[in-house]
């Protein structure tokens, strides 16, 4: 038994020293990869592409409303009724798209 104990007491250090823990800083390997600078470049570009359509989209949408605001008074019913559903489709549009 003391055998054992002694054993297990000789073991015990062997054991902790063995195991070995290190820090590896995973955003500095990163960003020194070229294929992430480079995936990140065209994510940063599809994103402003992705904003300035959006961007052109709502403008047209409200350059579109304020034609019909203007010249909604001169429409017939039909041409109105058009023209409502249409800026309708294009709000739900950028809606979706956003």
């Amino acid at each position: 038994m003391k055998k054992l104990i002694l054993m297990l007491m000789l073991c015990m250090p062997l054991a902790t020293f063995a195991q070995k823990f290190g820090h590896v800083n995973a955003q500095d390997i990163m960003q020194s990869m070229p294929e992430f600078i480079k995936a990140r470049g065209e994510v940063e570009a599809a994103a402003k592409q992705y904003d300035n359509d959006l961007k052109a989209m709502q403008d047209e949408l409200q350059r579109k409303a304020q034609d019909y605001d203007k010249n909604a008074s001169t429409m017939n019913e039909t041409k109105k009724k058009e023209t409502e559903e249409s800026l309708q489709q294009m709000y739900q549009k950028i809606q979706q798209t956003a």
